[in-house]
């Protein structure tokens, strides 16, 4: 065994390296897609989404942060569930 290796085997579904996930579970890491096969990437979404939400945090001195992220999550599935392209 190569000691300087990685210890668990590759993943199927998103290629890296990481401990082994239990029978049927869908890893974390893997790339979603739309319905049509194109890759669905929210990286610089969250990012931005995170950036906008510590900076109101500090400007509001928003204390109870499980409460404001909670409200955040609800306008937002809000948003979601009435969008139309």
């Amino acid at each position: 065994m190569d000691r300087f290796g990685p210890s668990n085997d590759q993943c199927s579904q998103c290629g890296l390296y990481h401990p082994p996930l239990r029978p049927g579970e869908k890893c974390p890491m893997a790339k979603e897609k739309t319905t049509d096969g194109k890759e669905i990437n929210l990286d610089n979404f969250l990012i931005n989404m995170k950036n906008i939400m510590v900076a109101n945090i500090k400007k509001n001195h928003i204390k109870d942060i499980q409460k404001f992220s909670g409200h955040i999550i609800v306008a937002l599935n809000k948003v979601i569930e009435t969008y139309k392209e």
